[in-house]
């Protein structure tokens, strides 16, 4: 593969949709756009990137392009996906060293890296996810486990630095069952219900990375306000999704991050249309908070 070009037609199949997002490096603005392999302009691509937008794919296909880059819109997931940033290198050469070759090889900068380990078949969505959390758990990776995540586009430049998205076909293909077992092999423990890392609130707490706000609002419990004008707008998001607090409250957030408005008082947003927030989560709001930021990694990264 020698271009963007090879390596869409390779990932996706003809009649797949995913969708391609940028970021503005100068504005920090996001968004993204549906498309199939025959509705791409590559021309407008390389534009956009050289005028200073970082190119990022979608990591599986949907179902319905008009539905949104949600889980619950997710189609195949036939793949688990590493995003390294720490330790790079070592991280890396532990992955290939326990689980084989990935099926992509990238490298968005210097010290930082993406592995694509594609499976012979699309698999029950909820245990891919579960697999993905395990994995990027126990090699400490990025946590994010979204099954509508996307990952940095190769042979395009990182704005953040001025890198240039490497990427190597090394076309290793796995069973589910084959990356499950690096488990047993390695004595390495298996979470059998993701829920269970609520376990530990303190150690969740401290990826909020100092948001004051954030732990002013759950300190002081003062939270729903039904005449916040957004009100409404968190009714519509909840109907949406056929009364799913969680996947309404994650599709909230991420509107109101298309606002431009920051995460922290996104949050807080949050808590003051959201009438029984606490009631389920409580003491764990914390891990809530993380694990929605993590779910809205493309557009507060």
């Amino acid at each position: 593969m020698n271009t963007i070009q090879d390596f869409i037609n390779d990932y996706y199949n003809l009649d797949d949709i995913f969708y391609i997002g940028f970021k503005c490096r100068e504005t920090d603005k996001w968004y993204h756009k549906s498309f199939s392999i025959n509705t791409i302009n590559y021309k407008s691509l390389k534009g956009q990137n050289y005028y200073k937008k970082d190119i990022y794919l979608s990591l599986n296909t949907f179902k319905d392009k008009e539905k949104g880059r949600f889980e619950h819109n997710v189609l195949k997931t036939d793949s688990v996906f590493f995003d390294i940033d720490k330790e790079g290198n070592e991280t890396v050469k532990k992955i290939i060293n326990e689980l084989g070759e990935p099926y992509y090889y990238l490298q968005t900068s210097p010290e930082k890296f993406q592995l694509i380990y594609k499976l012979d078949k699309s698999y029950p969505a909820d245990e891919i996810k579960l697999l993905t959390f395990n994995l990027t758990k126990i090699y400490n990776t990025d946590h994010t486990f979204d099954l509508a995540r996307v990952f940095r586009a190769p042979f395009y430049i990182n704005n953040k630095n001025g890198f240039k998205v490497k990427i190597e076909k090394r076309g290793k293909v796995y069973t589910y069952q084959e990356l499950k077992k690096i488990f047993i092999k390695n004595n390495y423990e298996f979470i059998e219900n993701i829920q269970s890392k609520r376990k530990q609130p303190k150690q969740t707490l401290k990826a909020i990375k100092d948001n004051k706000q954030i732990l002013k609002v759950i300190k002081d419990n003062k939270y729903f306000n039904p005449k916040n004008k957004y009100y409404q707008q968190y009714l519509k998001t909840l109907d949406k999704v056929d009364g799913d607090n969680s996947r309404a409250d994650l599709q909230f957030i991420r509107y109101l991050l298309y606002k431009k408005i920051s995460f922290e008082n996104a949050i807080n947003i949050l808590f003051q249309v959201r009438e029984n927030i606490f009631d389920k989560h409580n003491n764990e709001i914390d891990y809530y908070i993380n694990n929605i930021k993590n779910k809205c990694y493309d557009l507060i990264k």
